[in-house]
C-alpha cells in the first residue's frame, strides 16, 4: 500500500478490529443478505443466529492456524440479568461471562470454581459537556465542575477498586498516555471550584440536566454522586435517564446539556481516541462536545504524520494538557474488561478492546 501522505497510525489501525477480512463484493450476494450469515477467516464460523437472541458458531476446518481452534464451537447466550448471569457460572451452566458488573467481580473471584480476568482496556469512562449550551461554553464552569467532582471517591464507591482513576484522557493502555504525571488534571478542591464559578457568568449557580442511559447501575451510581457534589457549588443537577437508544439519538443531536458516557481507542495508537473527542471537524464534532481549539487540531495533524519517538510523544503529552485545562470532558476512570469463566475453561483471551480471543481456548474434561 503507498500512501498519499505521512500517517503515522496506519499500521496500529490496519490491526482494528473492523477491518477484518472477507469475500469481494460480499461473495456475489447482497451486503443485507450476507451479513446475515458471514463468513470470514477467524476460528469460528456462524452456524445459527437469532438477531434478538442467541448466536451459536462452529468450527472453521479452513483456520489458516493448522490445528486451531481446539474447541468444536461456540454460544453466545444473551442473560439479561447479573444475577442469574453470576448463578449459571457457579453452576457451570455457562463457561464464561463476556461481561462482568463491578459489583460482582470479588465474588467471582473468591470463588472457589471460577475466575476472574480483570485485564487493561483502552476505554476511558467521562463527563461530556455540550459546550453550545451557555453555561458550558464558559470555561470557567467546566474547570468549576472539574474542582469540584471528588474523581477518585468516585472511581472507588462505583467500580468496587476494579478500575484506575483518570488524571487525562489517554488510558496508560495506549502509546503516550500522560497519565502518570502529576499536575496535569484539576484536583478536587471545593474552595478552587467556588472561585472558578465565581469567575464565570454563573457565580450564583444554574441548574442544568445529566443525561445517561437508563439500565446502567454503575453510571447511575455516579449520577448521583455528580449531583451531590456540584450541590456544594451551587449547581443544581437534574438526572434524566433515557432508554440507549433514545439517550443516542439525544446526544447525537446535540439535545443535552452534558452527560456520561464512555470512550474507547480502537487501537493502541493515541490518534484514534484524541480524533474522535477534539476533532472539531470530525464527524463526532469532538464526541459530541461541539469542543474546538485551533492549537489542539495542529497538534492533532502534526502528531499523525511524526514518527513514533520522544517528539510525537511531546504532542500527545501537550495535547493531554490542553484537553485537562479547558475540560471539555473529565475523564472519570480507566475501567477494566472484566470477564469470568469456570476455572475448566483455559488460555481465554482478552484483547484491549474488550473482545476475546478463542482459538487457543480449551475446556478441561470433568472427571
Amino acid at each position: 500500500m503507498t500512501l498519499s501522505e505521512k500517517y503515522t497510525p496506519f499500521l496500529s489501525e490496519l490491526a482494528g478490529f473492523s477491518n477484518g477480512i472477507f469475500p469481494a463484493d460480499f461473495g456475489g450476494k447482497p451486503e443485507k443478505e450476507f451479513f446475515k450469515s458471514p463468513v470470514g477467516t477467524g476460528p469460528f464460523v456462524v452456524d445459527k443466529w437469532d438477531p434478538n437472541g442467541d448466536i451459536s458458531f462452529v468450527k472453521n476446518t479452513h483456520y489458516w492456524q493448522k490445528g486451531k481452534p481446539y474447541l468444536d464451537g461456540l454460544v453466545y447466550k444473551f442473560i439479561a440479568d447479573d444475577t442469574q448471569l453470576q448463578q449459571q457460572l457457579a453452576a457451570g451452566q455457562i463457561d464464561a461471562i463476556d461481561t462482568v458488573p463491578a459489583a460482582n467481580a470479588a465474588a467471582i473471584d473468591s470463588a472457589g470454581d471460577t475466575v476472574l480476568s480483570k485485564t487493561e482496556s483502552w476505554s476511558t469512562e467521562q463527563v461530556f459537556f455540550n459546550t453550545q449550551r451557555k453555561e458550558f461554553a464558559d470555561e470557567h464552569v467546566r474547570r468549576a465542575i472539574a474542582h469540584a467532582l471528588d474523581r477518585e471517591g468516585i472511581t472507588g464507591a462505583t467500580t468496587f477498586d476494579t478500575a484506575e482513576v483518570a488524571n487525562v484522557l489517554l488510558p496508560p493502555s495506549i502509546l503516550y498516555s500522560a497519565n502518570d504525571e502529576k499536575g496535569i488534571a484539576l484536583s478536587h478542591d471545593v474552595a478552587a471550584a467556588k472561585k472558578e464559578l465565581a469567575a464565570s457568568a454563573f457565580p450564583d449557580g444554574f441548574s442544568v440536566t445529566l443525561l445517561l442511559a437508563s439500565g446502567n447501575s454503575q453510571r447511575a451510581q455516579i449520577a448521583q454522586a455528580v449531583q451531590e457534589q456540584l450541590a456544594e457549588i451551587g449547581i443544581t443537577v437534574k438526572i434524566e435517564q433515557l432508554d440507549i437508544a433514545v439517550f443516542r439519538e439525544r446526544f447525537f443531536a446535540y439535545d443535552y446539556d452534558f452527560m456520561l458516557n464512555s470512550g474507547q481507542s480502537d487501537a493502541p495508537d493515541p490518534n484514534g481516541f484524541i480524533t474522535f473527542q477534539a476533532d472539531p471537524d470530525g464527524f463526532s464534532k469532538s464526541y459530541w462536545t461541539h469542543y474546538s481549539n485551533d492549537e489542539v487540531t495542529k497538534l492533532m495533524l502534526k502528531g499523525r504524520a511524526t514518527p513514533d519517538g520522544p517528539e510525537r510523544e511531546a504532542i500527545y503529552r501537550k495535547i493531554q494538557q490542553i484537553l485537562a485545562d479547558q475540560v471539555p470532558y473529565i475523564p472519570l476512570f480507566f475501567p477494566s474488561n472484566l470477564k469470568a469463566t469456570t476455572d475448566k475453561v483455559h488460555d481465554f483471551a482478552v484483547l484491549p478492546n474488550g473482545s476475546v480471543r478463542f482459538e487457543d481456548a480449551w475446556i478441561e474434561a470433568v472427571s
